[in-house]
């Protein structure tokens, strides 16, 4: 709805950051369901095509055909450019980013989430900060283990990352701003 919204005022939409399935979901029109998928009704459906069942959609949910691009996924051109440093800078990175982030005031976040009414296991369940930092504030670990656990986890997370960009063959990869700036002006 955003990007559209740009396009309109004839500017460049810019999606930055993100995991990689999140990037594909704007990029491909993934729609979340609240319920569980109907393999069968799956199945039926995907020999339709694009057309067919955007008609069967404005028959069932007028007001949500309204608000979908008819054509999904989406119809233009796209310039994926990924930032490709070497592993030890980009541990270095990571490692500058958390500290930083724990002298900002990231344990007093999660403690002041756990205060308003927040349970530990569901600090927990978060996310990596969360989850380290909650063990950290029940006395589980020591403040050198939760930031030895956070950086390898982090690491670890972010080399996921990477092998999901690595499989996208349309991105192309570069070392510095100077590059991508060449790129957008070509694009």
């Amino acid at each position: 709805m955003y990007i559209k919204k740009i396009w309109e005022k004839e500017k460049l939409p810019i999606l930055c950051g993100g995991t990689g399935f999140y990037i594909d979901a704007v990029i491909d029109g993934i729609v979340f369901p609240k319920v569980p998928p109907n393999i069968k009704l799956r199945k039926e459906l995907s020999k339709k095509t694009a057309d067919g069942l955007f008609h069967i959609l404005k028959k069932l949910d007028t007001t949500r055909a309204k608000d979908i691009d008819a054509k999904n996924p989406l119809d233009c051109e796209i310039l994926f450019i990924g930032v490709n440093k070497p592993n030890n800078i980009l541990k270095k990175r990571i490692e500058l980013r958390l500290l930083k982030r724990l002298h900002t005031g990231m344990l007093h976040e999660v403690e002041k989430l756990h205060k308003s009414g927040v349970s530990w296991k569901k600090l927990e369940s978060f996310g990596l900060e969360y989850k380290w930092c909650a063990k950290y504030l029940q006395k589980k670990i020591t403040h050198k283990e939760m930031i030895t656990g956070l950086l390898r986890d982090i690491n670890r997370y972010a080399k996921r990352q990477m092998t999901w960009f690595k499989r996208n063959k349309k991105i192309v990869w570069i070392k510095n701003k100077k590059e991508a700036i060449n790129l957008i002006k070509l694009f």
